[in-house]
């Protein structure tokens, strides 16, 4: 019980909330206007570009 009491005084993680960058509308046209539609390749990619911008789907950058 002790050492049970021992961890719960242990103070927690401290760490910076990042905030959540959101694409301009103007960014969003751009993303899509990318794919080329007049390949097999550029459509699914225009696809899969769409789902993950109306869905909100988000890539975690990390800085090196």
């Amino acid at each position: 019980m002790h050492h049970c009491q021992l961890v719960l005084t242990m103070p927690s993680k401290r760490y910076e909330k990042r905030t959540i960058d959101y694409l301009a509308r103007a960014e969003i046209e751009a993303v899509i206007a990318a794919a080329d539609l007049t390949t097999r390749a550029g459509r699914r990619n225009s696809t899969l570009l769409l789902l993950a911008l109306q869905t909100g789907l988000r890539s975690r950058s990390q800085s090196i």
